[in-house]
């Protein structure tokens, strides 16, 4: 058969084990063990979402204490990515994505970018700013997008530290 190049789990707290667990955050920890061995074994890029604990809501910078269920998952991770958004910053849209984990590159870079949830959009304000303030207005305006799009796929494709990843994912973003 055919494998996808790239399986995404959201989130993988949601899975349930074939075992039985006292507790979940045991058995999530197994889940996100087995999905580590499975992307070995079938060379598989995977990402597996997870959420924050109510210590997590509302922060700007999030921590591997604010992961809900179980740190077993941040454990079998080889890269670790969390999402934070304040008060403030949810008046502003926008929102912080911060490399908590790299296993073969130094981690703790935090970016805030802007985030447009009516188009399910999270960008680099600087650039694509130009782009977004023509994207309502005209087709040349939606190919500057499409293009802008594509080149952030091909350099995504070419990161080799999303190679079988287990960890929390997101989307690729221009720096």
């Amino acid at each position: 058969g055919v494998l996808p190049a790239l399986v995404i789990v959201d989130p993988v707290n949601y899975l349930v084990s074939d075992r039985r667990y006292k507790e979940k955050w045991d058995e999530v920890g197994h889940i996100a063990e087995s999905l580590r061995g499975l992307a070995g074994e079938k060379a598989l890029s995977m990402w597996g979402a997870a959420q924050l604990n109510r210590g997590g809501i509302g922060k700007e910078s999030p921590d591997y204490e604010d992961t809900a269920d179980s740190m077993q998952q941040i454990y079998v991770a080889d890269v670790v990515g969390m999402f934070g958004q304040s008060r403030e910053q949810r008046a502003r849209s926008e929102v912080t994505f911060i490399l908590r984990k790299c296993r073969n590159t130094p981690d703790g870079y935090a970016l805030t970018m802007k985030m447009d949830k009516s188009r399910m959009l999270i960008y680099d304000a600087e650039v694509a700013k130009d782009i977004l303030a023509d994207y309502n207005n005209d087709k040349e305006g939606h190919d500057k997008w499409n293009e802008l799009l594509k080149t952030l796929q091909k350099e995504a494709g070419e990161c080799p530290t999303t190679a079988r990843s287990t960890g929390t994912a997101s989307a690729p973003t221009a720096s």
